[in-house]
C-alpha cells in the first residue's frame, strides 16, 4: 500500500513538473541596415530596438538582454541583438510572440514603428517569432525593418500660446503657477483627417513659460519640419496638456479632436493662439450630487468602427464610461460586462433609472456623485450594446460612439437640484451637446457671444429661455447655408450650454441663429486654424 501511494505522489510530481514547465529561447535578432543607412541612420545619434515580444501576455513572458541593437562586427550593414526569452507553461513551444523595430528617438525615423509588410502592402500588427524547443539558441534574420528615416523638408518656427486667462489662480481649482505646467503635445498624423507626422528640430515642447502680455498667455517657440516632398498647406495636429495629471480631468489632456495645425510656406515665421480646452478639478463636493445623464440616438446613428448604421429599435442599453469614480474611471474593456464588474453605467430608455420617457430614444440614467469626490471637469463616452455589436470590434465592442480623446464634459459643482446633461450620439465630428445649467430660472431670452471667440476647433454658445418652448439654435456659413444644428427640439424654462465642433470647416466667419418661441436672435463667430 506504501509503494502506492509513494508511486503516486511520484506521478504527481511529474506531473505537476509537466505542467508548470518553462521555456527558454536565446534568440539573436539581425537586422539588414543597408536601406536605412543610404536613407542617413547614423549610429551616433539614431538606434533600433526590439519592441514587443511581451506585448500580448507579459505576465507570462520575461526578456532580458538589450532590446537595441548594435553592429555587427563582421558586417556594418547589420545589426543585431540577443534576448533570452523565458515564457510560463502558459505559452509552448510553437507558439508565437509579437513584436517590432521601433526606430529612436522617433523624430528622426519616418515611421519611426513599423507599419507595413513590404511585400504585401497589408496593414499588420507586429512580427511573429516563433518559439522553438527549451534550450534552443537560434538566429532571427537578417530582416529588413520596415522603418524609413525621416527626410526633412519644409520648416515653419511657430509660437505656441496658451490662453490660460479663465482658469488661473491659487490652490486647487486653478491652474496654480507654483504647482501646475503646460505643454504641447504632438506632432501627430492621421489618415483619416489628412494630417502628418511633424518633428520638432529646435525647441522645448515640454516648457511654456509667460509671457508679458495682456491676460494670462503661456508660450513657447518651436521649429517645427516636416517631411520631405510635402507642400505648404500640409497639416499636423498636437493639443496642450496640463499637468500633474491629478490636478485636471482626463489626465490634463484637452477635451476633444487634436487641434489641425496647417504649415506655411517654408521659413515661415508665426503664431498659434488657443484658449485650452482644460478642466482644472476643484475641492471636495461636501455633499451628494444627483446628475441625470441622457443620450439620444437618431435614426442616423453610425458605429465608428465600420461606420455601419446602428439598429437603434435593437439598442439593449448605452453604456457610460468617464474619469470620475462615479462613472467607472475609464475601467474595463468596453464590453457589456463593464457594468457589473468596472462601474461602467447602463442607460436605458424604459421609463426606469431616471429616464423621463420609454421609447423616446433617449437612453437616461440618474448617477450619484458622492461628497467626497472632487469638483471640476468630468469627462465622458457613450457606447451602444445591441445584437451584433462586436461583430465591428470584437477587442472592445462598445467604444463604437467616436474615437480617443473625443468626449463629452460637464463641470461638475455641489448644488442641491440634480444636474441635467442632454448629448446626442455623434454622427459627425466631434461630440456636440446641449447641457443644463442649474441655478435661478432665467426672466427673459436671451443669446450671449460664443467663448472663446475666435476659436478652434470647438467653441460654447451660451443661452437661455423663460418659458418652455421648441428650440432650434443652427449654425450658417457667410453664404447663408446651413452647416450645423445643435439644437432642433422642446425644451424647459432655464439656462443651457450647447458645444460646437468645427474641425470639418474651413476657417472664417459664420453665423449662429437661435430660434425661441417667438424669440429670434443671430450673433457672429469667427473659426481661426
Amino acid at each position: 500500500m506504501k509503494k502506492i501511494i509513494y508511486l503516486f505522489f511520484v506521478a504527481l510530481l511529474a506531473l505537476g513538473v509537466t505542467l508548470n514547465a518553462q521555456v527558454t529561447n536565446t534568440v539573436t535578432i539581425v537586422a539588414d541596415m543597408t536601406n536605412l543607412i543610404a536613407e542617413g541612420f547614423d549610429p551616433a545619434t539614431d538606434t533600433l530596438e526590439v519592441a514587443g515580444l511581451d506585448w500580448d501576455d507579459g505576465s507570462n513572458v520575461t526578456i532580458t538582454g538589450d532590446r537595441f541593437l548594435v553592429v555587427d562586427p563582421n558586417n556594418a550593414n547589420y545589426y543585431q541583438t540577443t534576448l533570452t526569452i523565458v515564457t510560463t507553461s502558459a505559452i509552448a513551444a510553437g507558439d508565437s510572440l509579437r513584436w517590432k523595430f521601433h526606430g529612436y528617438p522617433d523624430a528622426n525615423f519616418d515611421p519611426a514603428w513599423e507599419g507595413n509588410i513590404a511585400e504585401t502592402g497589408s496593414a499588420w500588427d507586429g512580427r511573429s517569432l516563433v518559439l522553438q524547443a527549451d534550450g534552443s539558441t537560434f538566429t532571427v534574420g537578417p530582416l529588413v525593418p520596415e522603418n524609413g528615416m525621416f527626410q526633412g523638408g519644409i520648416v515653419n518656427t511657430i509660437t505656441f500660446k496658451a490662453d490660460l486667462t479663465d482658469v488661473f489662480g491659487t490652490g486647487v481649482g486653478y491652474f496654480d503657477p507654483d504647482i501646475d505646467h503646460i505643454e504641447v503635445r504632438g506632432f501627430w498624423a492621421d489618415a483619416g483627417q489628412g494630417w502628418v507626422d511633424a518633428s520638432v528640430i529646435e525647441g522645448d515642447p515640454s516648457v511654456m513659460t509667460r509671457n508679458l502680455d495682456p491676460g494670462v498667455v503661456y508660450e513657447t517657440t518651436l521649429k517645427l519640419q516636416l517631411a520631405a516632398g510635402l507642400p505648404a498647406g500640409t497639416a499636423t495636429s498636437f493639443k496642450f496638456k496640463t499637468w500633474p495629471d491629478e490636478r485636471w480631468a482626463d489626465g490634463g489632456w484637452e477635451i476633444g479632436s487634436n487641434t489641425p495645425l496647417t504649415f506655411q510656406e517654408d521659413g515661415a515665421v508665426w503664431e498659434f493662439y488657443k484658449v485650452p480646452n482644460v478642466f482644472p478639478k476643484g475641492e471636495a463636493l461636501g455633499q451628494d450630487v444627483t446628475v441625470l445623464f441622457q443620450c439620444y440616438m437618431p435614426e442616423n446613428a453610425l458605429n465608428r468602427y465600420d461606420s455601419s448604421l446602428i439598429p437603434r429599435d435593437e439598442i439593449e442599453f448605452i453604456i457610460l464610461k468617464g474619469d470620475n469614480p462615479a462613472i467607472g474611471l475609464w475601467g474595463g474593456d468596453w464590453v457589456a460586462s463593464d457594468t457589473l464588474t468596472e462601474g461602467a453605467i447602463a442607460l436605458y430608455d424604459k421609463g426606469t433609472h431616471g429616464d423621463i420617457t420609454a421609447g423616446d430614444f433617449i437612453f437616461s440614467r440618474v448617477v450619484n456623485f458622492a461628497d467626497t469626490l472632487l469638483s471640476g471637469g468630468v469627462i465622458y463616452k457613450f457606447g451602444a450594446q445591441y445584437p451584433g455589436a462586436s461583430v465591428a470590434s470584437q477587442s472592445s465592442p462598445l467604444d463604437n460612439s467616436k474615437g480617443v480623446g473625443q468626449n463629452f464634459s460637464f463641470f461638475l459643482k455641489a448644488v442641491d437640484t440634480t444636474i441635467v446633461l442632454y448629448d446626442e450620439w455623434p454622427t459627425v465630428g466631434d461630440a456636440t451637446g446641449v447641457r443644463e445649467i442649474v441655478g435661478a430660472l432665467p426672466t427673459d431670452y436671451s443669446l450671449e457671444q460664443n467663448y472663446p471667440n475666435p476659436f478652434n476647433p470647438a467653441t460654447y454658445i451660451s443661452y437661455s429661455i423663460p418659458a418652455e418652448s421648441k428650440v432650434t439654435l443652427r449654425i450658417y456659413d457667410l453664404l447663408g447655408r446651413e452647416v450645423a444644428t445643435l439644437v432642433d427640439q422642446k425644451q424647459a424654462a432655464g439656462r443651457y450650454q450647447a458645444s460646437f465642433n468645427a474641425s470639418n470647416l474651413a476657417s472664417g466667419i459664420y453665423f449662429y441663429k437661435l430660434d425661441a418661441g417667438n424669440f429670434t436672435m443671430s450673433k457672429k463667430m469667427m473659426l481661426v486654424k
